[in-house]
């Protein structure tokens, strides 16, 4: 159970499959392979020993695919950081996981030029696609060490770690998720079983490989002999043109993404996208019809997990049960438990059937991290007993399908009824001219917490006061659902799949 023998299987299978494309470089399964070898020549050259991390702040290009496949090669940890992280973010993860090595492309210049005069980079730093300027190496000479012989490849075991997400939390610094070679094998497996991949699949890469979804597609493509499109930019237009022209076959995305897709899909031919699915939001009822209205699609699912535990649940059947996260993965056992604020709820107290509880995944699923990196207090918050604690409150269905309700940091509690922002969000998810929403609340000297919405419009024409309106006629929303106050936003501010709330509330403080 390691991912160096399965790229070395997917090499020895079929050498000449085509394994990357990026822009107009077209690499086979033995092109890649010879390219990995080379930079691990150049790195073992540099000193990097097995063990040692490797952090990368790069957008998804051939280079950041070589740099994953020499890590597994060597027995190093990747580290993947978002680019898109403040200074301070990505001044914590360089202390908190001391890399022997640093990459990073032109978005992140800026910021390596700061923490350079700080003294706070590691000995080693590469530049990718840039001109390397003192301290800072180039990519590109690694790459010609291949003259030199490299060491033994490293034998990793299950435990052994393969990577090193970084997560933003709800406050404070960002967390570190070890994941080991088991987890990422097993997650990776299950995703290939649970979405119906087959060999010689392709996709088109819509999530940063720094995020869980972006890795998974560029492993399962490789586990299968598959072909991984990167994309130049992340317009829409770019998209569509991929799919079409490379004949993508499946894609993993953001509700988000596919909302936008669908405003130009009619414009191109991607008829050959037969499955899709979607993660880290939910997709509205209305979206769920578009998709199925404009894609022919043979597989359509939900996956519900995270970075700590990639398969939480899936749905295979979303097309009937929109916004259904539907059961446990074939890797998970699920619990519901009494919802509380602190981490007191043990294991054993499940909610009565048809209650609201907090989903628990139990941590002998071989997809299951052991815990955060250098956080001792994080780990016992979520971890109790051998059930990783999710923060997420979902309710069982007649039919033993689970549904998503909110989370337990998300209950907001106005002049004392308890509100699900969750629920708030679907109605008005459903309103034709709403592209995006986030319910909050925020504080108020009378009732505790306010409800505020803040929405983006797929049409200037909606107004707040239509918002209202929609919101007092719909069945689903109880006169203390239904928020106080409307903003209206051109966007809302993302890091992934999370809003950045805090950012929100200066909006209205």
């Amino acid at each position: 159970m390691n991912l160096r023998y399965y790229f070395e299987a997917a090499v020895g299978r079929a050498p000449q499959a085509l394994a990357l494309v990026d822009g107009y470089v077209c690499w086979t399964y033995g092109d890649l392979a010879y390219e990995v070898r080379c930079v691990a020549a150049g790195l073992q050259a540099e000193g990097l020993q097995s063990g040692d991390r490797v952090m990368v702040l790069l957008r998804n290009c051939r280079e950041n695919v070589v740099i994953f496949w020499v890590c597994q090669l060597l027995g190093l940890v990747y580290v993947p950081v978002s680019y898109r992280f403040a200074l301070n973010d990505i001044s914590y993860c360089i202390q908190d996981t001391a890399p022997q090595a640093l990459f990073f492309d032109s978005a992140s210049e800026a910021t390596m030029q700061v923490l350079a005069q700080q003294n706070a980079l590691p000995e080693r730093v590469y530049t990718v696609g840039i001109r390397a300027n003192a301290p800072f190496k180039s990519f590109a000479l690694l790459r010609m060490a291949f003259g030199h012989p490299y060491a033994q490849l490293h034998d990793n075991c299950d435990d052994t770690i393969a990577l090193i997400f970084y997560s933003s939390a709800a406050c404070g610094a960002p967390k570190g998720i070890p994941r080991s070679h088991l987890n990422e094998v097993s997650a990776t497996m299950a995703h290939i079983i649970q979405n119906h991949y087959s060999l010689g699949e392709s996709t088109l890469a819509l999530s940063a490989f720094y995020h869980t979804m972006g890795l998974r597609m560029l492993l399962a493509m490789t586990f299968l002999n598959g072909k991984l499109v990167l994309a130049p930019d992340d317009s829409v237009e770019t998209y569509l043109a991929l799919l079409a022209k490379e004949r993508i076959s499946c894609l993993y995305a953001f509700p988000s993404v596919y909302h936008d897709l669908l405003t130009k899909v009619h414009l191109y031919d991607v008829r050959t996208v037969k499955k899709i699915t979607y993660a880290g939001d939910t997709m509205s009822t209305e979206l769920t019809q578009q998709c199925l209205a404009q894609f022919t699609l043979d597989v359509f699912v939900n996956h519900f997990g995270s970075s700590e535990i990639y398969t939480y649940t899936s749905c295979p059947w979303v097309a009937h049960k929109p916004c259904c996260v539907g059961r446990a993965g074939i890797n998970s056992q699920l619990r519901l438990v009494a919802p509380t604020h602190s981490a007191t709820t043990q294991p054993h107290e499940e909610v009565p059937l048809g209650e609201v509880g907090e989903l628990i995944v139990e941590l002998s699923s071989p997809e299951a991290f052991k815990g955060y990196w250098n956080r001792p207090d994080l780990t016992a918050r979520a971890i109790r007993q051998g059930w990783y604690f999710t923060g997420n409150l979902v309710r069982v269905d007649a039919e033993g399908d689970l549904w998503i309700v909110g989370r337990v940091d998300d209950i907001i509690i106005s002049a004392g009824e308890k509100v699900y922002p969750c629920g708030v969000e679907a109605v008005l998810r459903s309103h034709p001219k709403v592209k995006d929403v986030v319910v909050m609340g925020v504080a108020d000297a009378r009732v505790g917490k306010l409800l505020v919405a803040f929405v983006v419009p797929t049409d200037p024409s909606l107004t707040i006061e239509g918002l209202a309106q929609f919101c007092a006629a719909s069945p689903a929303l109880a006169d203390f659902k239904r928020p106080a106050k409307f903003v209206l936003l051109d966007h809302l501010p993302r890091q992934g799949c999370k809003v950045l709330q805090s950012e929100l509330v200066t909006l209205v403080s």
